[in-house]
C-alpha cells in the first residue's frame, strides 16, 4: 500500500458551522479553485500527518510542485524560440554568410536556452513559495477551527458536568 493511499485512508472529520466556528468560506475564501483540487488535499493529509509522525521512517516528503501551472514549463522552450528567431532573421537579412548565420543562431540558441531555464526556475520558485504559503495558511486556519471546535465540546462537556452535579445537589436534599 502505497503512501498516498494511506493518506486517502484517514478520516476526515465534518465540522457543523455554528457561531464564532471557521466556515469552509474562511478557508476556501482565497482561493476556491486551488483549494478543491485532490493534490492539494493529498498534501494537507501528508503535512498532517508528518506533524504527527513519531519516527524518521514516517516522514512523506511532500513535492509542491505539483501544483505548478503546467504552462510554466513552457517559459524556457518559448523564450529559446522567440529569441533565436529574432536573431535569426535580424542576421539572415543582414546579410551574414551562411555557416557563420548557422553559428551564430547556435549560439545564440543556447544562450537563449541557458536564459529562459534561469527564467523558467525562478518562476517555479516564486510559484512554489505562493503555494506554500497558502497551505500554510490553510493549514492554520483549519487548526483554528480544530481547536475552536475542541473548546466547545470542552464548554459542552462542563456544562453537562454542573447540570450533573446540581442534578446530583437535587438529589440529595430531597
Amino acid at each position: 500500500m502505497s503512501d498516498e493511499d494511506n493518506l486517502e485512508t484517514l478520516d476526515e472529520e465534518t465540522t457543523e458551522a455554528g457561531e464564532g466556528t471557521i466556515t469552509d468560506e474562511d478557508i476556501f475564501g482565497d482561493h476556491p479553485e486551488m483549494w478543491k483540487d485532490p493534490r492539494v488535499e493529498n498534501i494537507i493529509r501528508a503535512i498532517r500527518k508528518n506533524e504527527k509522525a513519531k519516527k524518521k521512517t514516517e516522514i512523506i516528503k511532500v513535492n509542491y510542485k505539483v501544483l505548478i501551472d503546467p504552462k510554466t514549463k513552457l517559459i524556457a522552450p518559448f523564450v529559446t524560440l522567440l529569441g533565436a528567431s529574432v536573431i535569426a532573421i535580424y542576421t539572415y537579412f543582414d546579410g551574414m554568410p551562411t555557416v557563420r548565420w548557422f553559428l551564430v543562431l547556435c549560439g545564440s540558441l543556447a544562450l537563449f536556452l541557458l536564459f529562459g531555464a534561469v527564467l523558467q526556475n525562478m518562476v517555479e520558485k516564486y510559484e512554489v513559495e505562493a503555494v506554500k504559503r497558502w497551505i500554510d495558511k490553510r493549514l492554520e486556519q483549519e487548526r483554528l477551527r480544530d481547536e475552536e471546535k475542541a473548546r466547545l465540546e470542552a464548554e459542552e462537556l462542563i456544562s453537562q458536568a454542573k447540570a450533573a452535579a446540581a442534578r446530583e445537589e437535587e438529589d440529595i436534599f430531597f
